[in-house]
């Protein structure tokens, strides 16, 4: 059965195009402002922990939200196709599940009291689980659409779909390297770490501006 694009629910929608821009701008506003924390070398995920880690899981748990909202957006959208929302709904709840399990510290990140938020457990295996979730949900994702685009002949997204797979399994790569005290890394591991969230965030927003503009996913027609 063939892909129709439907008209698509604009608000539902719209939460794609807000959903990375919301993430990093919290995490951001928060590296630059907590005392101790350096954001070269520590994670984003242990901005959840210590006095202020309230604002990091509320930031998990609203960028989630979005993320999953986009996903009911591209259900009634792109019906019958059930791949992609379901890949986008993962990284959704891979996100809010982020929310109530927090990364251990280490590496000396962060500094100061240990403390989670209410509702919070440190569980880092748990939090890695649903990190996983979300990249290879994006990457599968990313996929799909770049060769979607490609039948398409819409070149310029499907090149760009692959090369943010690229992109994000290089910057994952060096990061990982880096926490795993490979020497000379482990003082860019952060920064290589938001490298990796932002193309994908910066794919799921242009993938959510794309579809309101008609540009991506167009009508097809079976025989």
């Amino acid at each position: 059965m063939p892909s129709y694009i439907h008209r698509p629910s604009t608000p539902l929608l719209a939460a794609g195009i807000l959903a990375g821009p919301f993430f990093m701008l919290v995490a951001t506003l928060q590296e630059v402002t907590r005392p101790g924390f350096h954001p070269l070398r520590c994670q984003v995920s242990q901005l959840a922990i210590g006095n202020a880690g309230w604002i990091q899981a509320l930031n998990f748990l609203v960028t989630g939200a979005l993320v999953l909202a986009f996903a009911f957006g591209l259900r009634q959208a792109l019906r019958p196709q059930k791949l992609l929302p379901v890949l986008l709904g993962l990284m959704g709840i891979g996100l809010i599940a982020a929310t109530f399990f927090a990364t251990e510290p280490g590496y000396g990140c962060p500094s100061g009291p240990l403390s989670v938020p209410p509702g919070v457990t440190i569980n880092g295996p748990v939090h890695d689980s649903a990190a996983g979730f979300v990249f290879i949900s994006f990457l599968v994702a990313a996929l799909l659409c770049g060769r979607r685009a490609f039948q398409q002949r819409q070149h310029v997204f499907a090149i760009y779909s692959i090369l943010s797979v690229v992109a994000m399994m290089g910057f994952l790569t060096v990061s990982s390297l880096g926490y795993a005290q490979i020497p000379g890394l482990l003082d860019i591991s952060g920064l290589f770490e938001r490298l990796t969230l932002l193309s994908v965030f910066a794919w799921i927003t242009t993938f959510a501006v794309s579809l309101l503009r008609g540009k991506t996913w167009k009508e097809t027609r079976g025989k």
